[in-house]
């Protein structure tokens, strides 16, 4: 260590008293810095803390109110239809609202109740704001503000959506209302500190939901908010509010609900936050105060030693080059100026810290900013394009001779960093402390990677553990149905087993009577019957017996596909053969409805198939062709070899079927409705059988057709045997 005097040498205890000072100066200041960071990491881990909550908040809240319009478009959709709302299956199919919903009701034009889950006296509702807003809005399910049911007797927020009447006209409103205590019990009593606050407010600042003190009140405005204020400027943000209405102060962090004018707010108090901290301050001014009154005690014993100086030079001289000694021991530069800014001592440390200080032979005496200057001309070698190196010098000299309360942080020259904490002291003299950081920065970046990184590794866990919950959770719920759905469709079909077999006999058995009388009386093999009439019944009646006797074999058959009972009796047949002989079958009623049947000539079309149910499709196919082409149409029919199956093609020139229809034409009982296909009888199923029979055959049955232009439908049959010729 080097040292230079003007005047005189200080003794030991001058050394002592100013080595105590400039260690407790750098303690108080580094004890302060720590206790501000304190106080912000506890301010930043609380609006990181409220900002989350107030984010699962608002998510929740969407995803029920647009559960709440999900359930009344669901009820206007049934009414629509021509369905009165099963209000308690659409509840179940949302089980979003479960415990949520306080009344679901349909009002009619007048306002009275029509249906509703909670019966109550006739009373109209027209006088509600939410029934004048609705009626008012078209199209838009309205939130309203607050209102204290008439039937739940419970604080709700109105949720409603206008009817109206085919002819445009109102016709009432689809309603919903929504406890108000599920929002204030969203988070338990263990998820908010003492003070804190959540709520739910509108935009014009109604108050929806609040849990905080009972100075709040339900429906009423509070426009002075400063969250207002600010949720229009930004959707989300955190910020701290001095003038909540009741009178503490909170960190709020708030976000707008999308597609709704409301904002929901999560708020810490800043005192409950901050008690921590206040607590763990407390302490360390204990004990900050306990080493300053020792640092103190200490000063003054070196006061008392410097009164004893010029009798003691020698144990003095002893004691200053053990003050020396502390100081070189001190892992960080020391250096310290007089008033006029030159240089009186510095350690060997500051001398590494500052290499280009050994250029000098002799340094005590430079002044502050010769020695700035000699270490910016150090660093314009490493550094070419400084480009304001005056400036950089004036303010460090400025700096140093009004030292900032926190350390003053800079790059040198080779990359690396250091820190100088600086003082003045009563009598004019600058104590500095010069530190290398680079290491301290090195681990302060791979501290932050780390925390960034751990942070994202959480998150991710966080996901995928409640996405497997959630999968969990599923999987659980869709086990339990498909058994109950499993349970439910045997005993139905042993049901519907045991229905069949009774009507089969039930009524086969009258209805082959019915036929066979009446085609005895038809053919009046006994003789004739009185009146012509008579014989026009007669016929009617065998007419009839016999296309009911068709329908009920169609339903038994669809009934034993679906049971896995119809039995395939495979046989070697010629395709051409069997299309010719259906089409002779249907053309009297084709010649009758005055639809030109055309049965295109091929050659022998060797196949392996049922020929029953061959002959079925290819009726079911060509009757519904003939039946839905209006008189003067045409019929085609024609079979070719196609790969290494027979392809059938009947095509006609009738309605045609819409775009839109295609997907539900072939299911069993289904029929596309409009006037013309109204007219023709059927239960919808002889499509649908003839897919099946197609497919139990291995083939395949494809329908293209377009409204006005006709309908073409092809079946593809395998030329060998199905592969399972057992029961299907």
């Amino acid at each position: 260590m080097t040292s230079w005097f003007r005047i005189r040498r200080p003794g030991l205890a001058a050394w002592i008293v100013i080595a105590a000072t400039v260690l407790l100066v750098a303690f108080w200041v580094g004890l302060l810095a720590e206790l501000e960071r304190s106080r912000a990491h506890y301010i930043a881990n609380a609006a990181r803390e409220t900002a989350s909550m107030v984010h699962a908040f608002a998510e929740h809240t969407n995803r029920m109110l647009r559960s709440a319009e999900g359930l009344i478009e669901a009820m206007r959709h049934d009414l629509d239809h021509g369905h009165a709302p099963d209000i308690t299956a659409i509840t179940k199919r949302n089980p979003d609202l479960s415990g949520v919903a306080a009344h679901i009701g349909v009002y009619d034009a007048e306002g009275y109740l029509v249906t509703g889950s909670i019966p109550g006296p006739r009373v109209s509702s027209a006088d509600r704001a939410w029934f004048r807003k609705a009626k008012a809005t078209s199209g838009t399910v309205i939130v309203e503000r607050p209102i204290l049911g008439r039937r739940s007797g419970l604080w709700v927020i109105p949720i409603a959506l206008r009817r109206d009447a085919p002819d445009g006209s109102f016709a009432g409103v689809l309603y919903m209302s929504v406890q108000i205590g599920y929002f204030e019990n969203f988070y338990g009593p263990s998820d908010l500190s003492e003070g804190a606050a959540m709520g739910m407010f509108g935009l014009d600042g109604t108050l929806f939901a609040h849990r905080a003190t009972d100075r709040w009140e339900i429906g009423r405005a509070y426009p002075e908010l400063e969250l207002l204020a600010r949720v229009r400027r930004e959707p989300v943000g955190t910020f701290h509010s001095d003038r909540e209405p009741d009178g503490v102060s909170r960190i709020v962090s708030y976000r707008a609900i999308d597609g709704y004018p409301l904002v929901t707010m999560v708020g810490f108090s800043r005192q409950a936050v901050l008690a921590p901290y206040v607590e763990r301050s407390r302490l360390m001014l204990a004990q900050g105060g306990a080493l300053t009154l020792i640092g103190a005690l200490l000063a003054g014993i070196a006061a008392h030693m410097l009164s004893r100086e010029r009798r003691a030079r020698a144990a003095a001289a002893a004691s200053e080059q053990r003050l020396r000694d502390a100081i070189e021991s001190i892992d960080a530069g020391f250096v310290l100026f007089d008033p006029d800014d030159r240089l009186v001592m510095c350690n060997e440390k500051y001398l590494e810290l500052l290499p280009f200080l050994r250029q000098r032979p002799d340094i005590i005496g430079m002044r502050y900013e010769e020695i700035v200057r000699m270490g910016v001309a150090a660093e314009r070698r490493d550094r070419p394009d400084w480009c304001e190196p005056e400036a950089w010098i004036a303010r460090r000299v400025a700096e140093h001779r009004n030292p900032p309360p926190d350390p003053v942080e800079f790059r040198v020259a080779g990359g690396c960093w250091q820190q100088i904490s600086e003082r003045r002291t009563a009598d004019g003299f600058t104590v500095g402390i010069r530190t290398d950081i680079t290491r301290r920065k090195q681990q302060e970046k791979e501290l932050r990677e780390s925390e960034e990184r751990l942070h994202r590794i959480v998150s991710e866990l966080e996901h995928s553990r409640t996405q497997l919950e959630d999968q969990a959770a599923d999987l659980v719920r869709l086990a339990e149905e498909t058994q109950a759905a499993k349970q439910r469709a045997e005993m139905a079909n042993v049901s519907k087993s045991q229905f069949l077999a009774n009507m089969s006999h039930e009524l086969r058995t009258p209805l082959n009577a019915i036929i066979g009388f009446s085609d005895l009386m038809k053919s009046q093999l006994l003789g004739p019957i009185g009146a012509p009439r008579y014989l026009e019944y007669a016929k009617d009646i065998h007419s009839s017996g016999t296309h009911l006797l068709s329908l009920i074999n169609d339903v038994l058959d669809m009934s034993k596909i679906e049971a896995g009972r119809y039995t395939l009796h495979p046989e070697p047949l010629d395709g051409a053969e069997v299309m010719r002989a259906s089409a002779r079958f249907v053309r009297v009623r084709a010649s009758e409805a005055g639809v030109a049947l055309t049965v295109a000539e091929a050659p022998e079309l060797p196949i392996r198939a049922d020929a029953r149910a061959l002959r079925q499709v290819l009726l079911n196919l060509l009757t519904n062709a003939i039946k839905f082409t209006p008189a003067g149409g045409a019929v085609d029919v024609s079979a070719a070899r196609e790969g290494d199956g027979i392809v059938f093609r009947i095509a006609d020139t009738g309605i045609g079927i819409a775009a839109e229809d295609l997907p539900r034409i072939g299911r069993r009982f289904e029929q596309v409705d409009n006037a013309v296909t109204r007219k023709g009888e059927g239960t919808g199923l002889g499509l649908a059988l003839s897919r099946s029979l197609v497919e139990l055959h291995g083939g395949a049955l494809a329908i293209d057709s377009a409204v006005g232009r006709g309908t073409t439908v092809k079946v593809w049959l395998p030329s060998g045997a199905h592969p399972d010729e057992r029961a299907a």
